[in-house]
Parts: C-alpha cells; structure tokens; sequence
C-alpha cells in the first residue's frame, strides 16, 4: 500500500508515487470526456506523462464507469508505458528489477 496527499485522487497518487520514489515523470497534459450519455455513461481518459530522464512524451488512456478511476487508471497506463522499453524480465534470485503499477479500488 502507497498513501499519498493532494487536492484530488489524481494528486494524491501522484504524490503517493513520488513518496515512493516512484515519480520519474511530469503530468503534461490530462482530458476527460463521456463517452456515452446519461447519468450511467462511460468516461474516458487521456493521460500524458512527460519522463524527466529524457524528455520523452507517454500517453496513456482508460475508460471507467467512474471518471474518478478513468483518470486514475490512464495514468497508470501512461507510467506502465513509458516504463515497457525499459522494463526486463527479474531475475527471482535479485528481486525485481523493475516496477509496473496496478490498482485496485472499491467505491
């Protein structure tokens, strides 16, 4: 478990993350939209991260019936990406190398 801080769930992770040291990235951009319609409709997120290593720019995206965990998961998405070309496989003797985020939430 990770515990973080901030004015939304958004912020919140993000400062989870970085308290974790896990914060290797700016959030650059962030949009959200329905995509259906009605008080039941779909929520889809576009999340872009910008990596501080080398500048190089990740999107990721998700759609939710909870726009809360759309945003949430499209980051998720977007750092499990920019982490992909750098990830290899552990070796169990080692531990893990590298990390991937997942989530899992209750309303």
């Amino acid at each position: 478990n990770i515990e973080g801080y901030g004015n939304g769930p958004i912020a919140a992770f993000v400062d989870a993350l970085d308290r974790e040291g896990l914060k290797d990235f700016h959030l650059s951009d962030f949009r959200e939209h329905a995509i259906t319609s009605g008080s039941q409709a779909d929520a889809a997120a576009y999340m872009q991260i910008e990596c501080l290593d080398s500048g190089r720019a990740v999107w990721g995206v998700s759609v939710d019936g909870n726009i809360e965990l759309a945003g949430l998961k499209a980051l998720i998405s977007a750092y499990n990406r920019a982490h992909a070309s750098t990830r290899t496989d552990p070796d169990p003797a080692e531990g893990k190398e590298n990390q991937s985020i997942s989530t899992t939430a209750t309303p």
